[in-house]
């Protein structure tokens, strides 16, 4: 790094910063959902309905068992 002026030490931290983060930082995408309507508050819902019904079909396997 001696002899060299500011820009040039500056173009070589970026070098090396660009190879480092290419070399170890994972690549993520966003996944886009087909529904584009299926937000929040579809999952809430479906949620609030898949539980309770979760719960009786467990219920009636017990139910059943016994007999």
């Amino acid at each position: 790094m001696e002899g060299k002026t500011e820009p040039e030490k500056y173009e070589m931290f970026l070098e090396k910063y660009d190879k480092g983060v290419k070399a170890y930082v994972p690549k993520f995408r966003v996944k886009e959902s087909k529904h584009m309507w299926y937000n929040a508050t579809c999952t809430k819902a479906k949620k609030s309905k898949d539980v309770p019904w979760e719960k009786l079909k467990k219920q009636q396997n017990e139910d059943n068992r016994k007999q």
